[in-house]
C-alpha cells in the first residue's frame, strides 16, 4: 500500500505541473489541472478501447453500433487565457503515469478516489450536490459482504446510481474478478451521477482498467442525471455506452486457448526431452 501511496503522490505532483504557468489561485489551478487530466485520460482510454475492438476483428463500419460517446463527455473548462498556458508536456506525462499505475496494480484498484482525497475540486460544490465520497477501503469491505454466488458465470447487472468516483462499483468488479475471473465478461454495468465530472472519472477508471488489464465487461452505460427527479422521465444525458462485441470476446478466447495449448505443448516437449536424456544416460 505504501508503494501505491507513493505512486499517487507522484501522480498528484505531475498533475499540478499542468497549470504551473497559469497565474491564478492554487485551488483554481489545481481544479483546472485535474479536469484537464481527466479529459485527456478519458479520451485516450476511449481511443484505446476502440483500437482494442478493431484489433480483435470488429470492422470499422460496425464500431458505432457497439460504442457511442455522449454529450456528457466533459470539455476543457477555464478561461481561454488559462488554457493557452497549460503545460502540454506535463499533461501527457500525467496521463502516461496514470496508465502505468493502473498496469502495476491489481485490476480495478480505485486510483482516483485515493487521489481525490488529496485534491479538492470545490468544497462548496461538493456540499451543494451532497457529495460524500466512499473511501476505497470501505468500498472493498462492503464487497467482501457479497456471497460467492453473487459472481456467476452468466449475465449479471450491477448498478450504482450515485456513483461518485466509482469506489463501490470498482470494488464490486475487482472482487468478482478475484472470485471468478470469467464473471467479469458477463457484467452489465450501469452507473449514474448528478455531476458530469464524476461520471467521467468513473468511466475513465472502468475503461482504463479493462483495456490495460486485457479484460472485458459485457456492457458499460455511464449516465448523468438527477436520479430522483429524472428516474421516471428518462431525461438523462450520458458519457458513454458500449457493449463488447461477440467477435472480440471470441477472438480473445481463441488467443487464450492457443496460448494454453502452446504452453502445454512446451511442457510436454521438455518432459519428453528429460526422459530421453535419462534413457541415453542409462545406456
Amino acid at each position: 500500500m505504501n508503494d501505491l501511496n507513493n505512486q499517487i503522490a507522484n501522480l498528484k505532483k505531475t498533475i499540478f505541473k499542468i497549470t504551473k504557468n497559469v497565474l491564478d489561485s492554487d485551488s483554481k489551478n489545481q481544479a483546472l489541472a485535474f479536469k484537464c487530466f481527466i479529459q485527456l485520460a478519458l479520451h485516450t482510454s476511449i481511443n484505446n478501447l476502440t483500437q482494442r475492438f478493431m484489433h480483435h476483428g470488429l470492422p470499422q463500419f460496425l464500431l458505432e453500433h457497439h460504442l457511442v460517446v455522449g454529450e456528457a463527455l466533459i470539455q476543457y473548462e477555464g478561461s481561454q487565457k488559462a488554457l493557452e498556458l497549460i503545460d502540454e508536456s506535463s499533461l501527457i506525462d500525467a496521463v502516461n503515469l496514470y496508465n502505468q499505475i493502473v498496469k502495476q496494480n491489481e485490476p480495478f484498484t480505485d486510483i482516483l478516489s485515493l487521489l481525490s482525497e488529496q485534491i479538492t475540486i470545490s468544497k462548496k460544490q461538493s456540499k451543494s450536490l451532497g457529495q460524500f465520497m466512499t473511501p476505497p477501503d470501505l468500498a472493498r469491505a462492503v464487497a467482501t459482504l457479497l456471497n460467492q454466488d453473487d459472481y456467476p458465470d452468466k449475465p449479471t447487472k450491477v448498478c450504482d446510481f450515485c456513483v461518485g468516483y466509482g469506489a463501490l462499483i470498482l470494488a464490486r468488479i475487482g472482487k468478482g474478478f478475484k472470485v471468478n475471473p470469467k464473471s467479469v465478461q458477463h457484467l452489465e454495468v450501469i452507473v449514474n451521477d448528478i455531476d458530469p465530472f464524476m461520471c467521467n472519472v468513473t468511466a475513465l477508471q472502468i475503461i482504463t482498467n479493462t483495456v490495460h488489464n486485457n479484460l472485458d465487461i459485457k456492457e458499460l452505460v455511464v449516465l448523468c442525471s438527477d436520479v430522483i427527479k429524472d428516474y421516471k422521465s428518462g431525461n438523462a444525458s450520458f458519457v458513454i455506452k458500449y457493449r463488447t462485441p461477440k467477435i472480440v470476446l471470441e477472438d480473445i478466447e481463441r488467443i487464450h486457448k492457443e496460448k494454453a495449448l502452446a504452453k502445454q505443448s512446451k511442457r510436454v516437449n521438455v518432459t519428453d526431452f528429460g526422459i530421453t536424456s535419462k534413457s541415453v544416460g542409462a545406456v
